[in-house]
Formats: structure tokens, sequence, C-alpha cells
């Protein structure tokens, strides 16, 4: 309450700060957020709600089982979560755990791993292509290594958890967009939330004292030091770092691993008292430790060409059009207002 309150205060003595902080945002969603994800979220739901995961999870079977203890429909959900985006996963997961086909436990550890931000996030984000992929390479490659040791204590080798039929409808496509719809409006409603905290912390000199501080004890810059600490709480303001540097590089591939703290809060209201989010904070700690690592090597061995001249670049949030997104927005808020409408109908009917 008392927190509540103070950030109220300071928000209205940081005004002209918030509202240059949450147009930024808004920009950052309609820029990078909504042309790098909802395709990738839309191919994801579909994706289960077509049952293609069953389908596909037979080809991983053995690895799924032998190797990492999972049925192979959550082995095709990993991957469909390692590319989608950070919600995919949690979201998929969730539906799994309400039918009733997985336990609360399964769920706990499934969603230790089952999170990412996906490559074309990294890439929308970061603005070199190679670097981008070398930092989901690293975030992908410390998942598994998560899921490996998640598995350890597990002795029986699961079952398939579905009989791996495979159908579509207009129905399913229509479902898939509302899904979809949601999850964006979801994910960019937060992140501009986060934005009113970014803007009271960073306008108070909280943030800048922070980083100064880091900037004594690291290598890192001033201005690359403010960049972390803004990441940490929200994950598209990793836009603002100011080089492609083997330590910056590494530093992002941690951060994209981790996901954030916007990011985080996200899974645990997706996935409520289900979580065990002790063990999710946990793993996301290790995964994040493991990119670091993993990039610093790669970028050693694959990135030499960019290392030379990593002060002349500068990493970007694409100039796109905001038309497209914007048009998408309404048509996704008419799409959930008339699936609301339906349900409504459908409830009246009954009750007469």
């Amino acid at each position: 309450m008392i927190f509540t309150v103070l950030i109220v205060l300071l928000s209205v003595i940081f005004y002209d700060a918030v509202v240059s902080e949450t147009l930024l945002s808004v920009r950052r969603c309609l820029e990078i957020i909504i042309p790098s994800l909802y395709g990738s979220m839309l191919i994801a739901c579909l994706v289960t709600n077509t049952g293609l995961h069953s389908v596909s999870g037979k080809i991983f079977s053995l690895p799924s089982r032998i190797i990492f203890h999972m049925p192979p429909e959550i082995f095709s959900i990993f991957l469909i979560s390692n590319v989608s985006g950070y919600p995919a996963g949690a979201k998929l997961l969730k539906n799994l755990l309400d039918e009733g086909k997985i336990s609360e436990e399964e769920f706990s550890r499934y969603c230790c791993f089952c999170f990412s931000s996906g490559p074309a996030f990294i890439s929308g984000v970061s603005g070199h292509s190679k670097t981008g992929l070398i930092i989901f390479i690293s975030n992908l490659t410390a998942n598994l290594i998560a899921a490996f040791i998640s598995g350890i204590k597990i002795k029986k080798q699961p079952d398939y958890i579905s009989k791996g039929k495979c159908s579509f409808s207009c129905s399913t496509l229509l479902d898939s967009a509302d899904s979809t719809a949601r999850g964006m409006l979801q994910l960019c409603s937060v992140i501009i939330a986060f934005s009113v905290l970014k803007a009271v912390f960073s306008a108070s000199g909280i943030i800048r004292t922070l980083s100064e501080l880091i900037s004594s004890v690291t290598n890192l810059s001033l201005s690359d030091s403010m960049a972390a600490i803004m990441s940490v709480m929200e994950i598209t303001s990793i836009s603002d770092f100011s080089g492609y540097s083997r330590g910056t590089v590494s530093l992002m591939a941690a951060i994209f691993s981790s996901g954030g703290i916007c990011v985080i809060m996200q899974i645990f209201c997706i996935a409520g008292k289900n979580l065990n989010r002790k063990r999710f904070t946990a793993f996301r700690l290790l995964s994040a430790s493991l990119s670091y690592c993993i990039c610093f090597i790669l970028y050693t061995f694959f990135c030499r060409d960019i290392a030379a001249s990593a002060s002349t670049f500068k990493i970007h949030s694409p100039d796109q059009p905001l038309m497209p997104s914007l048009l998408l927005i309404v048509m996704s808020i008419m799409l959930i207002s008339m699936d609301k409408d339906k349900k409504t109908n459908k409830k009246t009917s009954a009750e007469i």
C-alpha cells in the first residue's frame, strides 16, 4: 500500500518523464513487439489447437523420453515456446494443466525451460542478424541444459499424454487468432504499465546511482549499465545498449534468457498458484548464467568480424510504419469483442 502511494506521488512529480517513457513503450510495442511476436504466437496457438504438436512429438520420442524425461508432446511445446516468445510456453502448458493432461508438479517443471524470447523478437531488438542468432542459440542451449537437469531425478520414462490426432477447422483458426490477440494485448499492456515504474526510478535518480555503482565495478559504460538495469525491469529496453562487444552481447543473452521482471510477473499471472515460483526463478537464473557463458564462447569464435567494429554499431528499434500494427490492434479488439458477445448470447439463451 505504501509503495503504491509512493509510486503515484512520484508519477505526479515526474509527470513529464512518465509521459515520455510511456510514449516510448507504446512505440516499442507497435514497432517491435507486435510485428515480431504476433505471427509466431499465432502459429504456436494453431499448432497446439490443431493437435499438430502431438503428432510432431513422435519425431522426438527417443530424446524427449530418455534424455529429458518428458512426454514427446511436451518437447514439441518446448521447441514451440523457444521460437514463439515468452508468454507462449506458459499459456500452452496452462491449457494442458486445465485439461488435466499434466499435473501441477509437471506444469511447474516444464515452465522452467519452456521460456524464451524467440529469434524474431531478438532480431527485432538487436538489429544485427549474426548477433541475434548467437543469442538465440545460447538461450536455446541453456534451456536444453535446464530441461536435462530438471529431469535427472525422474527415473520413469513418461508416456504420451494424447493419442496424437490432428484436425483443423475454421473455428480452430478463429480461436487461435482470438487467443493470440488476447496474449498480445496483455503483453503490451504490462510493458506500458512497467514504463511508469521505469520513468519514476529513472527520473528520481535511483537507476543512475545504481548504474554508476555497476559501472565502477565492471567494464560496462554508464549508458550500458543503465540499459542493463532498465532491461532487467522490462525487456524491450535492451535496445538501449550501445554496441556489440563480447561482454555486452553476452550480457544481452543473459537478460533475454531471464526475461526480466516484467515478463516473469506475466508468467506468474498466467500460471497463478500452480507454479512453484522459487523453482522457476532459480532455473531462470541458472539459464541466464548458462546463456552468458555459452554466448561468451560462441562470440569468441563466430563474431570476430563485428568485434573489431563494435563501437560503430548501435542497437536500435526498427523504423517500421505504425499503421499495420495499429490496424492489427483494432482488429484484435473487434475479434475479442465479438467473442465476448457470442459467449454472452450463449449464456442468455441457456438461461431462457
